[in-house]
């Protein structure tokens, strides 16, 4: 298995907020550029004479930004004229697959002039470009279209992006969600409006303040000028704690849907969604008020739309997925007792029990950080610190056995404060490497050794456990690789690890083969997380005491050290 585990500091001051979002913002920049070269090709394929009058971004991939340069582009996808768009600006979804492919939930393809179009950016979160379309809502839309060929689709496009498919990246969001299994029996539902608000931990991370749910009272209509059909209208209205990003700052924008349920049919014969936005005096007044009696305030902007017949799961499945992030959706429909347990017995997903020594074989944990490394040879980090009467000293852990007789013999560190463990456990301090030509030469060395004298301390039956943090420079950034596991299979990766990485090289290409040969050697076997040190970058073995070890001090470093105790007692 593999897991992407990380800390965030929680600014409280507006000067840490103001810092962060200068931040941001100088980040952003630094994003978007774009070389000549391609704004030049991506302007010549679009038949323009000069790319300079025309900003870049990156999202998926690099684009010219420029209002409306999409439409004029391709007017038959943005126009009101055109036949294959609609007056509220959105075009026939199987009009759009006949001329593009899409080729990313929401990113087609026009192989003519080579370029990408997008869907609206109000399908991202905060309504920015700055995140990643709404993949899955966006993938779940061209599965229905090519499931049921007798529903109209459509869908709108942002007109104000055009991209250049060589760069095209796939982007990840990771996000915890089990789709819910709803039943399709909605007759029962009563008329009226219902209101779910949304727990602390749902406005923290998804700024969703609750939604608002009116059905309202069954009504007949013709159909065809004969048969009379009888429809429950329903709305939904989703409201929000902040204003979004992708519009001013005064504005907020909900996400709204809107259906229809045939009776007849029992199947929505209607489904569209689309953005309600405010001013911030029309929200004020819009949050106090009913769905039912909150009137049209806002600006509207339609996202899409089915019309024909929508079996209920299927229109439910999408108007969650609309809803990306939005726990209530799913919570209002009823989702099946099974699947509410799951997402409620797992609200807090990094809360890791306490095992008994019941540790994985053989774990491999990375960490990056800015800085430098700094060292010229290989160096022993004085990471630990030992009580000595109420003084902290800095110390290197190791054990006894021939891990510390090769320490002592190759890097001097009898010339060093030492913490010896007595418990089978070794969680050995940073060993760093130096960025120099040599560095990939002394790393190989210490690796191969180290792997001998620990398979040395493991037929010894000294030593059960062991953690090994190493420690090089990329460019400005540390990179900390952590072996940790059974020491015998710990032996076994340092011996193998000189072959799998190099230390010159960028660390994202060794990834793979680390996880290949682990999930080899040791696949399929289940065990609790380690967790224990990754908030300092490494990982280590959680003891029942520190009393299990002890602090080692020479006199002549004692003396160095300038400790005010007797070397007597220590």
């Amino acid at each position: 298995m593999v897991r992407a585990i990380g800390y965030i500091d929680e600014p409280e001051k507006e000067s840490e907020w103001s810092e962060i979002r200068e931040r941001a913002d100088e980040f952003w920049l630094r994003k978007s550029v774009v070389s000549d070269d391609v704004k030049c090709d991506l302007a010549t394929r679009l038949g323009l004479n000069s790319s300079d009058a025309f900003p870049t971004l990156k999202i998926e991939t690099s684009v010219l930004w420029h209002k409306n340069i999409a439409a004029a582009a391709y007017p038959e996808f943005f126009c009101e004229l055109s036949e294959h768009v609609d007056k509220d600006g959105l075009v026939d979804f199987r009009f759009l697959a006949s001329r593009m492919t899409e080729i990313q939930p929401g990113i087609y393809h026009e192989q003519k002039r080579d370029v990408l179009l997008f869907a609206h950016p109000f399908y991202r979160r905060s309504l920015s470009r700055k995140n990643k379309l709404n993949a899955q809502f966006l993938e779940s839309l061209s599965k229905t279209a090519a499931a049921y060929p007798d529903l109209r689709v459509r869908i709108r496009l942002d007109p104000d992006v055009v991209g250049y498919p060589d760069t095209l990246k796939t982007l990840i969001e990771l996000e915890y969600w089990r789709g819910p299994k709803y039943t399709d029996d909605i007759s029962e539902i009563p008329s009226g409006v219902a209101e779910h608000k949304a727990d602390d931990r749902t406005r923290y991370a998804e700024g969703i303040d609750r939604i608002q749910v009116w059905w309202k009272s069954p009504e007949s209509r013709l159909v065809g000028g004969q048969q009379k059909h009888t429809y429950r209208t329903f709305e939904l209205e989703e409201l929000v704690e902040n204003p979004a990003m992708g519009l001013s700052e005064d504005q907020f924008g909900c996400r709204y849907a809107h259906a229809e349920f045939s009776e007849e049919t029992s199947s929505i014969s209607h489904f569209d969604g689309a953005l309600r936005v405010y001013g911030d005096q029309h929200y004020l007044d819009r949050i106090e008020k009913s769905i039912d009696r909150a009137g049209k305030h806002a600006g509207y902007f339609k996202l899409f739309r089915f019309d024909g017949n929508l079996p209920v799961h299927e229109w439910k499945a999408l108007l969650t997925e609309f809803f990306r992030g939005n726990p209530l959706i799913p919570e209002y429909f009823g989702e099946t007792p099974e699947i509410g347990k799951a997402q409620s017995d797992s609200a807090h997903p990094f809360e890791v029990p306490e095992y008994a020594f019941a540790f994985p074989s053989l774990v491999a944990f990375a960490s990056v950080a800015s800085g430098c490394a700094q060292v010229s040879g290989v160096r022993l980090f004085l990471d630990k610190h030992f009580l000595v009467g109420n003084q902290p000293v800095p110390c290197f852990e190791t054990c006894a056995g021939k891990v510390s007789d090769f320490l002592v013999a190759e890097y001097g560190l009898d010339s060093v404060p030492t913490f010896v463990t007595n418990d089978r456990i070794l969680n050995l301090s940073r060993v760093a490497f130096p960025k120099a030509e040599d560095g990939q030469a002394l790393f190989n060395k210490f690796c191969r050794a180290f792997s001998e004298v620990l398979f040395s301390d493991f037929e010894g039956n000294n030593l059960d456990y062991a953690a090994i943090p190493l420690v090089w420079e990329e460019e400005g950034v540390l990179i900390t690789l952590t072996i940790a596991g059974e020491t015998k299979a710990v032996s076994s990766m340092m011996r193998k690890l000189p072959e799998l990485m190099s230390i010159g090289s960028d660390f994202c290409e060794c990834v793979q083969p680390i996880s290949d040969f682990i999930r080899n050697e040791f696949g399929g076997q289940s065990a609790p997380l380690l967790w224990n040190g990754s908030d300092s970058g490494i990982l280590e073995f959680p003891r029942m005491s520190a009393s299990q070890g002890q602090c080692i001090v020479s006199v002549e470093l004692w003396t160095q050290l300038g400790l005010e105790l007797p070397p007597t007692q220590v």
